[in-house]
């Protein structure tokens, strides 16, 4: 074995005291495993011998204590006997005086002998006691018992008193005798004691010289193997065993100082009963005093007590030898309980640990039992509510049929006396018939001339709108970058500049300048950007019809009263789709660019499938509303869209706001509500005069970035060009992780359909223009007033203007399965689209259409303009159309209902259809139900929404 140096590496104290050494342990050990696990055990060992070493010299130095209180008890013991000595001297002289004067003067001389003899003997030892006093108790007892037998010998008729001195004498020895006794006992419990500390001392030596082994072992661990940390650890499971055997040690030095308080208040006892034998004294000095006649009667009860005594001690022999093998019973008996106590403890722990367990499992199943009970509950619930409702809808139908039945009688009776009035006419249809016909020949006459005057007229407005248009665009030429530079430092002092691009000089096109749009905090409020008025400054309340019309009006933007945005567009609204054929085409030439990136290079899919593999994850790419493309970046994906549109209303402002929320929803569609950036694209007309184009700009820059705040995000840049008609739109880009999109493929049969923005947002648009074109109006003014257009237009305008992003947020919650956002290609269009994206075959059937009020007549009057009925209408900033679970489709539309409340709109969502097997196509049924919603504001608007918004699962029915 190779001993430890004692200039080692590892040198530490392992004494009991603090130790002011600093362990000092090699760089290439600080991490072992076992290392650490043997600093801790000798870190708890250190602290065990410390609180043992400390617990023994407190018993040390109560031990010295008692020591010195028993020196005090055994000289206060012997002041006592030398007081019961000199007091039963005294009773003896009495007692011989007694005899004497009962045995009468002939016995005079004897007694005076006698007496002066045993004066002479007890003050012998009383004069030569401080030169010739027995060295012990027990020699200066023997010594009495001489002085009183030969006493006894010499006095023989004064037996009896000395038989009773002797008998109290012996009481005393036997105490003393007791108590040297016990003396002697816990002279030796202290010599076990003080042997058994030294054990400790030797076994602290032993642990010593064990850690510095154990140094050693730790100091050959840089090139031991396992088989040396296994012998570490038999060696610390040693020391461990070293430290159990120290505290088994130390609990029997606390057991015997116990014993040891037990002897001290035996010890007290014992001065009690000395006291006691005192009185006992008193009282047998009073007795042979008073009672000496009766001297004889109490030494035979005196024998009779004395043999009593000598069977009690007999029978105390026998019960301290029971009580003694009791005891050892006991502490076999306490061992015995402290093992099965253990093994109980252990089986308490395995049952509670199984009790909890079962517990568990009971929390568990008590919770999926509440699950069940709720979800029955509310089954139950939407079972009985359609059922009301459904019983509702079919005694209203019933009741309305009656009245329709009765409204046809009254008008077949009607019919009936017209008919009766028209025979009576007949007579004059041939008069009046040819004062008609002369009629119409004048008015076709006059009117034919009409038309050749107003078609000369427009043929000279256009050709002097040509020829001044031609003037301005000449004298405005020279100074139109400078004009644009200036607008941008008076208009937006709030972006920072960037490099002013030069595109190539075109005839009719302006070289645009770019612009970065970082928008600071601002509320978000309908209102012009310099208005000096309180609207300006507080935060934007709920939507209101004045409000509408204030910001839809030319003069609250400063701008001339015949300015109309939508007068600088070829065409309104968003850019008309291409046929379906023409589109397939165009979606076939796009995913064959897809598979060829076009660089020129020629390379195949087999050369770049290590890009492949370095860009795998979802990807969704052309012929949706948005591309998903997996980023190099482990688990991001980058989510991107673009959009543009033509002007739609005659606000500026809200032209801005529609055109961010339209490309937002392409986004939201996909279940995200968190967008990183927006660029900005804007086209302005060259038909614009300077004064109007500086004004309008701005407008229409704010209306987009109050919108992208809305939203979350900001507008950090864009551009800006000259062109015939005015164009806004922007790009929209998101960097995220696959679980906060919803890919729009996983529509599953049963599902249902839900639209969370009414249609005929293009109709009450075109109808609104129509107001000014009498020729149109007049198509509609029979279906229709112009204060419901005004309506049904600013009801349109707002449903633009409203993110898509509460939809989008409670597609997650409520698990949509899939979703587009209704566009340009209109309800049926886009349907058709989502479906064929689907992975199941599934079907999309439409039963009702949610319109905003009066656009379905208004769609039926002009034939197959618009085909709103149709679901081909284009809508520009839609609702989402969304494939939700059966169950989760009414709470998902009640709580879109609750959330548009708060924000001030009195609507919410539709259930128009469901999901169900079929060849990935959507269609209308031949009668859908249509849904009258009525514009925000109205006076109907609560009675309609409540009949229905109030139950969406009966929309299926």
């Amino acid at each position: 074995m190779v001993q430890p140096q004692p200039d080692g590496p590892m040198q530490w104290d392992m004494s009991g005291e603090d130790s002011g050494r600093i362990l000092i342990i090699p760089p290439e050990l600080a991490g072992n495993e076992v290392v650490i696990r043997l600093l801790c055990d000798n870190q708890q060992l250190r602290e065990a011998l410390r609180r043992s070493n400390q617990t023994l010299r407190q018993r040390c130095e109560e031990m010295e204590g008692w020591q010195q209180r028993i020196r005090e008890e055994r000289e206060f013991l012997s002041c006592r006997f030398q007081d019961a000595r000199l007091l039963v001297e005294k009773l003896t002289l009495e007692n011989h005086s007694l005899q004497g004067m009962v045995n009468g003067p002939g016995s005079s001389s004897n007694h005076s002998y006698t007496s002066s003899k045993t004066e002479v003997l007890p003050g012998h030892p009383a004069r030569n006691g401080p030169l010739e006093e027995p060295k012990t108790l027990d020699q200066w007892e023997r010594k009495r018992v001489e002085e009183t037998e030969q006493q006894t010998q010499t006095t023989p008729l004064r037996s009896l008193p000395a038989e009773g001195d002797n008998e109290f004498l012996q009481l005393l020895k036997k105490h003393k005798e007791k108590t040297e006794e016990e003396m002697r006992e816990l002279r030796r419990k202290t010599e076990e004691l003080k042997r058994e500390r030294d054990e400790g001392k030797e076994v602290i030596e032993r642990q010593h010289r064990c850690i510095d082994h154990l140094r050693a072992k730790l100091f050959q661990t840089q090139i031991s193997s396992n088989e040396e940390a296994v012998q570490l650890r038999s060696e610390a499971q040693h020391t461990s065993d070293w430290y159990r055997e120290l505290e088994e040690k130390l609990d029997y030095l606390q057991k015997s100082s116990a014993q040891r308080d037990r002897t001290e208040a035996l010890l007290k006892q014992k001065d009690k009963e000395c006291a006691q034998l005192a009185k006992d004294c008193e009282a047998l000095k009073a007795q042979a005093t008073s009672l000496l006649g009766e001297l004889n009667e109490r030494q035979i009860l005196l024998q009779k007590s004395d043999d009593d005594r000598k069977m009690l001690e007999e029978k105390l022999v026998s019960k301290v030898k029971a009580l003694q093998a009791a005891e050892r019973e006991l502490d076999q008996q306490r061992k015995q309980h402290h093992v099965a106590m253990d093994k109980l403890l252990l089986q308490v722990q395995s049952l509670e640990t199984a009790l909890k367990a079962e517990r568990h499992v009971v929390t568990e199943e008590k919770k999926k039992l509440s699950q069940l009970q709720h979800a029955y509950t509310c089954l139950f619930r939407d079972y009985d509510s359609k059922l009301k409702s459904e019983g509702g809808d079919l005694s209203s139908r019933l009741e309305e049929a009656e009245r329709a039945l009765a409204i046809k009688q009254d008008l077949i009776d009607k019919l009936k006396e017209e008919v009766e009035q028209q025979k009576g006419s007949l007579e004059t249809v041939p008069v009046l018939t040819a004062q008609a016909e002369i009629y119409k020949a004048d008015f076709l006459a006059e009117r034919e001339a009409r038309e050749k005057l107003n078609q000369k007229k427009e043929e000279l407005q256009e050709q002097l709108t040509q020829t001044l248009a031609e003037i301005d665009r000449l004298k405005q030429e020279a100074t139109s970058r400078a004009r644009l530079e200036q607008m941008k430092m008076k208009y937006m002092d709030d972006f920072s500049p960037r490099p002013t691009l030069m595109p190539p000089q075109q005839v009719g096109v302006f070289p645009g300048a770019a612009f970065n749009t970082v928008p600071p905090n601002r509320n978000h409020i309908l209102a012009p950007v310099n208005d000096p008025g309180p609207a300006g400054a507080a935060e934007r309340p709920p939507d209101t019809r004045p409000m509408l019309r204030l910001c839809t009006s030319g003069r609250a933007f400063r701008l001339a009263t015949c300015f109309r945005s939508t007068l600088r567009a070829g065409m309104s609204g968003s850019p008309t789709p291409p046929p379906s054929a023409e589109a397939e085409v165009l979606l076939k030439l796009l995913a064959g660019l897809e598979t060829d990136r076009g660089d020129g290079s020629g390379k195949t899919g087999d050369q770049d499938s290590e890009f492949g593999q370095q860009l795998s994850g979802t990807r969704l790419g052309i012929g949706m509303d948005s591309c998903v493309i997996p980023l190099r970046h482990g688990g991001l994906s980058l989510v991107q869209t673009t959009d543009f549109f033509y002007p739609l209303v005659e606000d500026p402002y809200m032209m801005g706001r529609i055109a961010c929320a339209n490309v937002l929803s392409d986004l939201y569609a996909m279940g995200i509500t968190e967008c990183d950036n927006m660029l900005m694209l804007l086209s302005l007309s060259q038909k614009m005069n300077e004064k109007d184009r500086e004004r309008v700009t701005p407008l229409m820059i704010k209306g987009f970035r109050d919108a992208a705040e809305e939203g979350g995000t900001s507008v950090t840049g864009g551009q800006t060009v000259i062109n015939p008609w005015i164009i806004v739109g922007g790009v929209a880009s998101v960097v995220c992780q696959p679980n906060e999109f919803i890919m729009p493929d996983g529509a599953v049969p049963g599902d249902v359909l839900v639209l969370t923005k009414p249609l005929g947002t293009r109709v009450a648009v075109n109808a609104h223009q129509w107001l000014d074109q009498p020729e149109k109006w007049n198509r509609i003014k029979l279906v229709v007033t112009k204060e419901e257009v005004k309506e049904a237009y600013y009801e349109a305008m707002f449903s633009m203007a409203t993110l898509n992003r509460t939809a989008a947020g409670l597609m997650h919650k409520y698990q949509a399965h899939a979703a587009t956002d209704v566009t340009g290609f209109g309800l049926l269009g886009h349907a058709n689209n989502l479906a064929a994206q689907q992975k199941n075959e599934v079907a999309f059937v439409i039963h009702n259409l949610p319109i905003i009020a009066k656009m379905s007549a208004i769609s039926k009057a002009c034939g197959n303009l618009f085909n709103l009925l149709q679901g081909r209408s284009a809508e520009t900033s839609g609702g989402l159309l969304v494939c939700l679970p059966r169950e989760q489709a009414a709470k998902f539309c009640s709580e879109m209902k609750s959330l548009n409340s708060a924000q001030g709109a009195s609507n919410g969502a539709w259930i128009i259809g469901i999901v169900e097997k079929g060849d990935r196509q959507a269609r209308i049924i031949d009668k859908p139900r249509i849904i009258e919603v009525p514009p925000r504001g109205s006076q109907g608007a609560n009675q309609d929404n409540s009949a229905t918004n109030s139950d969406p699962s009966s929309y299926l029915s």
